[in-house]
């Protein structure tokens, strides 16, 4: 899952919000231990992740990418998947997107002192260009996809993932919305214990 789809099945508190993105910033989670819902944000992520690695419909997902790109199909179903959850988010959450997407742009300037500096230095271009929201839209994933192509120095991912996506595109997103019901039952049930 990637950053909207883990803010989604966090429990809706601010440290607990926070710590499910910081799943992605941190090595060592332990450097949370002082947080208690930011630590047990970073385990949900990190369980998250897990579950969704060895889902039968994740892999499916991951099979619909070239074998030229495998090596990255994680990410980029991830990225995918956030698109169809952006889309659909009014069949998931009672609160908009909007409303729920600025919420967390607060949280992440209250907490802006403790933020890992990969994520603080991230922050004013992830609010100002409002990168939670871009999801909605096909351009957005594209524009998900190069930032991470860059990351990774692997341009050639972007303009063939793009391909791969608009031609499966209805096939991932059945994918998804087989996929989404269960990993949102499998994080209600890990946070509830």
């Amino acid at each position: 899952m990637n950053y909207l789809a883990h803010l989604y099945l966090s429990p809706a508190d601010d440290e607990s919000l926070l710590g499910n993105l910081l799943g992605d910033f941190v090595k060592n989670k332990a450097e949370f231990s002082n947080y208690d819902k930011i630590y047990q944000g970073i385990c949900l992520h990190r369980k998250i992740d897990q579950f969704t690695d060895a889902h039968f419909i994740f892999r499916k997902s991951r099979q619909r990418i070239s074998e030229k790109n495998r090596r990255y199909a994680g990410v980029l179903v991830d990225i995918f998947y956030d698109h169809f959850l952006a889309v659909n988010w009014e069949i998931y959450s009672q609160v908009s997107l909007d409303i729920f997407v600025n919420n967390f742009y607060r949280i992440l300037e209250k907490y802006a002192p403790i933020l890992p500096k990969r994520l603080f230095d991230l922050k004013p271009a992830m609010i100002q260009e409002n990168r939670l929201m871009l999801y909605r839209e096909q351009a957005g994933v594209a524009i998900a996809l190069e930032r991470v192509a860059t990351r990774l120095s692997v341009p050639y991912v972007v303009d063939e993932a793009l391909s791969e996506f608009s031609d499966c595109y209805q096939g991932f997103q059945t994918d998804f919305k087989l996929f989404f019901p269960d990993v949102i039952d499998y994080a209600k049930r890990i946070t509830s214990v």
